[in-house]
């Protein structure tokens, strides 16, 4: 069979779109698994985010107050 992709521009798309959630079905079949140790690795990125921004923040107010005394 030919492939008639000139025809029907969106059977590339569709293939691709197949492909891939072949490959991905397990993810599909238990996503709340996948939702909790995503949201537990957001969770862990974001306390180490905010202690980063908390540090960055006393730096800045550090320089503002030695810009402030000059």
């Amino acid at each position: 069979m030919d492939d008639k992709s000139d025809i029907f521009p969106m059977k590339k798309n569709l293939q691709i779109v197949e492909k891939h959630l072949h490959k991905n079905e397990k993810w599909l079949r238990l996503p709340e698994k996948h939702i909790v140790e995503l949201e537990s690795k957001a969770t862990a990125w974001n306390t180490q985010f905010l202690q980063e921004m908390e540090q960055l923040e006393a730096v800045m107010k550090e320089l503002q107050d030695f810009i402030d005394k000059e």
